[in-house]
C-alpha cells in the first residue's frame, strides 16, 4: 500500500511541478525582435499571454541561435512581424538562454 501512495504521489509531484506544466504562451503581434552578438535572440509580443514563472515580463521570449531549430524560429518569427501577422508563440516553461525570458519551444503563424 505504501508503495503505491509513494507512486502516486511521485506522479502528482512531478505533473504538477514540472515545467512544461507552467509553459507560457503568447498569442498577438510581434512588436520588438533582436539578435544580440552572443547570439541570443529575444522577441516580445502584445496580446494575450501567460508566461512562465521565471519570466520577468509579459510577453517577452528568447532563445539561443545555437540550438538546432533557432534559425527556423527566427525566419518564422521574422516573416510574422514583417507580415504583421498574428502569431503564436507557446515556450517551454524555462529560462535558460536569457534569466527573465522565457525559452521558445514553437512558433506558429496564424
Amino acid at each position: 500500500m505504501k508503495k503505491i501512495i509513494s507512486f502516486v504521489g511521485c506522479f502528482v509531484y512531478l505533473t504538477l511541478f514540472t515545467p512544461a506544466v507552467f509553459a507560457g504562451e503568447a498569442v498577438g503581434n510581434v512588436t520588438a525582435t533582436g539578435i544580440f552578438s552572443n547570439n541570443l535572440v529575444a522577441i516580445f509580443m502584445t496580446g494575450s499571454n501567460n508566461m512562465a514563472t521565471c519570466a520577468g515580463q509579459p510577453g517577452w521570449f528568447g532563445f539561443n541561435m545555437q540550438d538546432v531549430a533557432a534559425k527556423g524560429l527566427y525566419a518564422t518569427i521574422l516573416s510574422a512581424k514583417t507580415a504583421e501577422s498574428t502569431l503564436k508563440v507557446v515556450g517551454t516553461g524555462a529560462c535558460t538562454a536569457w534569466p527573465n525570458r522565457e525559452d521558445v519551444k514553437y512558433v506558429e503563424v496564424q
